[in-house]
């Protein structure tokens, strides 16, 4: 049987009430992470600063620019905590902290080996981390964005993209892309299991607060 307005209305009110309640932990539990990864990568950093690398004016050079990085990158989600701890939640602050990871991780990229990073994995990573948020909008523009920034690193280091010789090859870029866009496509389907979720408590909810109008729809 068709579902009626008041059912409909109920489902998007609920969902409403979740995806907004969700998407506030979510926030807060991605300015948590980022804070965690960034002092995770930042600890590979010193390793293989202290460990690996020769000290030459180069390394110390792009030491000195990571760390102001991830130092600024770790302000960043403090003042989104304590944004979110008093209350502060505004519908654009996903997107607004989304592109500043993007933006940043692009910038940690490409003061490195710009495309062929290992960094370029951590691209993926935020995609997924979308996902805390329980927006599909988001997860799109997430995946869109960092495919831009990965193809604005290939152009970065390859100045001419159609000669016969690629800085990267675009065997490496089609299927980075393809990987970041696969990512995003298997995220929004995790944010459309919960707009599922809410939708069923939804029904199940008015069946139970009203058993004989389930009945008779049925």
């Amino acid at each position: 049987m068709p579902k009626s307005d008041s059912i409909l209305t109920k489902e998007d009110l609920g969902w409403h009430v979740t995806q907004r309640w969700q998407s506030y932990e979510g926030e807060i539990r991605a300015a948590i992470l980022r804070a965690i990864l960034i002092a995770i990568f930042y600890s590979v950093q010193l390793f293989n600063y202290f460990v690996f690398t020769e000290g030459t004016d180069s390394d110390i050079s792009f030491h000195r620019n990571i760390t102001f990085l991830c130092a600024g990158w770790s302000l960043i989600s403090l003042a989104v905590l304590v944004a979110l701890r008093r209350q502060f939640f505004p519908l654009w602050l996903k997107y607004c902290t989304s592109s500043c990871d993007l933006l940043l991780l692009t910038l940690a990229a490409a003061l490195g080996s710009g495309p062929t990073s290992p960094l370029i994995l951590c691209f993926g990573l935020l995609i997924t981390m979308s996902a805390l948020r329980a927006n599909l909008s988001l997860v799109w523009f997430v995946t869109i964005t960092a495919c831009l920034c990965y193809v604005g690193l290939v152009g970065l280091y390859d100045k001419t993209w159609f000669d016969a010789n690629h800085a990267t090859p675009p065997i490496s870029v089609l299927v980075t892309l393809a990987t970041l866009a696969s990512i995003g496509v298997v995220t929004g389907q995790i944010v459309r299991l919960f707009r599922n979720a809410a939708d069923m408590y939804a029904e199940r909810l008015d069946a139970w607060q009203d058993p004989q109008g389930a009945s008779e729809d049925e």
